[in-house]
């Protein structure tokens, strides 16, 4: 037997201390230069052209030093892989990349443009380190998509503009690779980051097949129009006519055509091959008027003296400048408010007698008031709290009917028939104040800087009221969740026997309170994944009344209002040509937020943008936030109809209200300007 000495022994020892090192440091260390396997692949970083022949200009040594480089940028973002969307001519570049890739774990992908590139590319795959290779698919619209020629490697999404797209993609839930960053293009790490998540619902069309049929009109329906509008489905493969007329067949099997009527019975016929469908539609004569005009009765409400009292029952009121034009609205009031008479005026309306109070500079009518006994209250005390961003100002002993007029620095609340009895605060949260007792009330004035005040509103307690301040919002520094801190209120319109406006289906299919439900909750879905909190005014088929839904705009305050909608119109006419966007503000702080989302909606989903408009819906009369109504397309359109009820055009819908939504916070207009 052999013997060892100790130098022996200890020669051994570091020998075997240095191998389990050795594995250890090995069991650390990439397996090689071997690419990362296509179904690993899900983001990549795209060289374009022009990055790549900067590359190929460099030296040995100075393109060492950009592959690293590279690298460090594609490990940070992080990607999965690398897109080398140029040419194979220099495969010796395209090999050191994709060796040097995998010792990163990251994959290299190739694209090609011909049939001779990719067999060259598949025979080389291995040599060059890919993980895939892919040809370049032909541009639609700003949408480039790369089919895998790779097995396991998915279809490659390059973001457009706005992140749409793939928005839409990821919410139908369509598996692919993302294009997260470019060397010529937009980073969208943050919305890769944002869709990394399966969507919480996974958005489908509400129409999946359709068979021949008319829609509208309705059964046994009758009209005095000389045209109606008849439309329905098809098969969009085959040939439609309609009493005997070709018909096109839009998107999705929906047609409509503008039928002339004769008086009587009309009967409306659509054939497709071997197929007929009919319904009857009946004109009938405008009736001759017989009748007389009757003296208007009094309704009962009374004449009342200057300095009397009223208190505002409604809901909400309208304070108007001409008691007999609805459409003159100074200030919206709400229940609870009470006010000085200065006039009484009786006047008709409709078929009846009855009279209006002139109070603080405009008229209440008699149907949204009470009188009220008793001496003018005095303000006894004011107290101030503050909850986040709203500054509250609690008045006790009052209800007052408060106008006011705003500014970008300041605001002035006149307080109708009150006396000030106390001392009030120099400081309310973010504004300053001071008040001056006037004749018939009290006018308070907070001054802040430029836009710093969002918006503004009063409730009514029992003998008590709260004027609510509420300060600008900022978009959060984190460019995932950019809504942070921001309460949205959103309100699909109708529900439940409410259908709202009526499709080529007609009542058998999706109607507008179907559309409205379905590209709300798309809103909401993306809203909440840009960080905002979501309050639903309903997220099923039920029917909050138009009072319901203001009062829970009242009860939330919210930063932002969408009372999400799809448009109807008389069918008395070729609703073919009528198409579009549009969006009703009442106050001017939703004017930006309506031309945002107007102009949001009709981009990315190509529809036509009528514009932002003013008008007095009952759910947008709120001060206290940008509040608006979204009419997002035209129902009883068969092409738009087509669009709207699509899983992919709902989603864009959603993310565009979002857009909007975020732009509206950040101060930005999205109407582009003309040079």
């Amino acid at each position: 037997m052999k013997k060892f000495s100790l130098h022996h022994l200890l020669l051994v020892g570091v020998a075997a201390i240095l191998l389990v090192l050795i594995a250890l440091i090995i069991s650390f260390l990439p397996m090689g230069a071997k690419a990362k396997a296509p179904e690993e692949i899900h983001s990549l970083y795209r060289l374009e052209q022009t990055y790549i022949q900067q590359l190929e200009q460099m030296d040995k040594k100075q393109q060492k030093e950009a592959i690293e480089q590279l690298l460090d940028t594609v490990v940070q973002l992080p990607a999965d892989g690398i897109l080398w969307d140029g040419t194979t001519e220099n495969n010796s570049l395209v090999a050191s990349l994709g060796k040097e890739a995998a010792t990163q774990n990251v994959g290299m992908v190739l694209t090609v443009a011909s049939s001779m590139e990719q067999k060259d590319a598949e025979k080389q795959a291995k040599k060059l380190h890919l993980s895939g290779v892919c040809v370049q698919g032909v541009a639609q619209g700003k949408l480039v998509e790369y089919a895998s020629l790779t097995e396991g490697l998915l279809p490659i999404t390059l973001p457009d503009e706005t992140g749409a797209e793939l928005y839409a993609q990821w919410a139908e839930g369509t598996e692919r690779a993302v294009i997260i960053a470019s060397t010529g293009g937009q980073d969208s790490t943050a919305l890769y980051q944002q869709l990394k998540q399966p969507p919480t619902q996974v958005q489908q069309g509400l129409v999946q097949q359709v068979e021949l049929s008319i829609g509208l009109p309705q059964p046994e329906q009758s009209t005095t129009a000389e045209v109606h509008f008849a439309a329905g489905t098809a098969n969009p493969d085959l040939p439609l006519t309609v009493n005997g007329q070709d018909v096109p067949v839009e998107k999705g099997g929906f047609w409509g055509i503008a039928i002339p009527l004769e008086v009587g019975e009309n009967t409306i016929t659509a054939t497709q091959g071997e197929q007929t469908v009919s319904v009857a539609i009946t004109r009938t004569k405008p009736k001759e008027g017989t009748w007389t005009p009757q003296d208007p009765q009094p309704d009962g409400s009374p004449s009342l003296e200057p300095g009397q009292r009223v208190r505002v029952t409604a809901v909400l009121a309208s304070l108007l400048s001409d008691y007999e034009d609805d459409d003159s609205i100074l200030q919206t009031v709400y229940q609870g408010a009470v006010a000085v008479v200065e006039e009484s005026v009786e006047f008709t309306r409709g078929t009846k007698s009855t009279h209006a109070y002139k109070v603080a500079g405009g008229w209440l009518l008699a149907k949204d008031v009470e009188p009220l006994e008793g001496e003018m209250p005095t303000l006894s005390q004011v107290t101030l709290r503050q909850e986040e961003r709203n500054t509250i100002l609690r008045l006790e002993g009052v209800s007052p009917l408060v106008t006011a007029q705003r500014s970008n620095t300041s605001l002035t609340l006149y307080l109708s028939g009150i006396t000030l009895g106390c001392e009030l605060p120099t400081e309310a949260g973010f504004a300053q104040l001071t008040s001056q007792q006037q004749e018939t009330g009290v006018a308070l004035t907070f001054t802040f800087a430029e836009n710093a005040l969002w918006g503004w509103s009063i409730d009514y307690g029992e003998g008590f009221a709260e004027i609510i301040l509420k300060q600008s919002p900022t978009l959060s520094e984190n460019a995932q969740t950019p809504l942070a801190g921001i309460t949205v209120l959103l309100d699909p319109g109708h529900g439940l026997e409410d259908l709202g406006a009526l499709g080529p289906m007609g009542a058998q299919g999706p109607c507008e309170k179907d559309l409205n439900l379905a590209v709300a909750l798309s809103a909401k879905q993306r809203l909440e994944q840009l960080g905002a909190t979501v309050v639903m005014s309903r997220q099923e088929d039920v029917f909050p009344t138009l009072a319901e839904r203001n009062q829970q705009l009242r009860q939330v305050k919210p930063d932002i209002f969408v009372s999400v909608h799809h448009n109807s119109i008389a069918l008395t006419r070729d609703v073919n040509e009528v198409h579009g966007v549009e969006c009703y503000y009442f106050h001017d702080s939703g004017k930006l937020l309506a031309q945002n989302l107007a102009q949001s909606v009709s981009e990315l989903t190509q529809r036509n943008n009528r514009g932002d408009k003013y008008n007095y819906f009952y759910v947008t009369r709120s001060d206290i936030c940008p509040a608006v109504l979204l009419e997002a397309g035209f129902v009883p359109n068969p092409a738009e109809y087509g669009a709207c009820v699509q899983g992919e055009e709902i989603s864009k819908a959603g993310y565009a209200i979002a857009r909007g939504i975020q732009a509206t916070v950040q101060g930005q207009s999205l109407v582009p300007t003309e040079n």
